[in-house]
């Protein structure tokens, strides 16, 4: 764990992470990735393990999930456990700039609001090409500014909220870090955020019963870690946030 106690120890504690576009979004990826039964594929960032056991569980196929914290990675493979598909996963703690991979190993490559915290951003993405097979698709969801100039606190808001210091781009510069990395054929498909339909995509991507879970954790933390308590108070957004703040699904072919 960090020395920071940040929103993603919070998550991890609690069995639960989000990223932009929930649910939707990421079947949409599944999709413009044409992930199969017989697909092998890399799952950056995977968080407490949604999608990779999604895609397992729904899809068959086989899938490694790496992230850089330990306790996502323990909730990942308890999830797999209960799901019945630990035989088709496997999760790894690993940082997406020196991925602990061959070169050429994956059909697909995935990452959810991953690639705004690395600190070299270029790299990430190069690691994300190198360890692709030929002809692999890479895809990436990730946080996005639809308008530009940023207000100062839109920007600073994003930042304190994504931790770890995010620094978001453009369309434009999002598909110049994939075309750079040698992708090729960059699909971009831009959306706004619809904060009253994100719950609802919650739960279609969780279940009743383990939302339920994570709000009984959520509950019990707030009320004794006052770290916690910290970061959940800071998070209500400015008033104009949508108004710049949405998010991409960038696929390109290897």
């Amino acid at each position: 764990m960090q020395d920071q106690y940040t929103m993603f120890d919070f998550q991890a504690e609690v069995g639960f992470t989000k990223h932009v576009g929930g649910f939707q979004a990421s079947l949409e990826m599944i999709e413009l990735c044409q992930i199969n039964t017989e697909s092998y594929v890399l799952d950056i960032g995977c968080g407490v393990g949604a999608t990779p056991v999604h895609m397992a569980k729904q899809i068959g196929c086989r899938v490694v999930g790496v992230d850089i914290s330990e306790a996502m990675v323990a909730r990942s493979k308890e999830r797999a456990a209960r799901a019945g598909v630990a035989h088709l996963t496997d999760f790894r703690v690993a940082d997406v700039q020196t991925l602990p991979f061959k070169d050429d190993q994956f059909d697909a490559m995935i990452s959810e609001s991953v690639i705004v915290f690395p600190e070299d951003q270029q790299k990430a993405v190069n690691e994300c090409v190198r360890v692709a097979k030929p002809a692999a698709a890479i895809g990436l969801n990730e946080s996005t500014w639809l308008n530009t100039p940023v207000p100062e606190e839109v920007a600073a808001w994003v930042s304190q909220e994504l931790t770890l210091h995010a620094r978001l781009h453009s369309e434009a510069e999002w598909v110049e870090l994939m075309r750079v990395a040698g992708l090729q054929d960059v699909i971009a498909r831009v959306r706004t955020i619809d904060m009253k339909a994100e719950a609802p995509k919650a739960i279609k991507r969780y279940s009743w019963a383990e939302m339920f879970r994570v709000w009984g954790r959520s509950l019990r933390i707030y009320a004794t870690d006052r770290r916690a308590r910290s970061i959940l108070k800071a998070a209500k957004p400015p008033q104009d946030l949508f108004e710049y703040f949405g998010y991409g699904l960038y696929v390109g072919r290897k």
